[in-house]
């Protein structure tokens, strides 16, 4: 996965815990405007 400006190396057996966080990121952005 890449975004702009970041690169995320997940550790392995971390994959879900990662996934989780991103996930939650995502829906906080999308109740932001813009």
């Amino acid at each position: 996965m890449t975004t702009i400006g970041m690169h995320y190396d997940v550790i392995e057996g971390k994959e879900n815990t990662f996934v989780k966080a991103f996930l939650n990121t995502i829906n906080v952005m999308k109740s932001l405007p813009g």
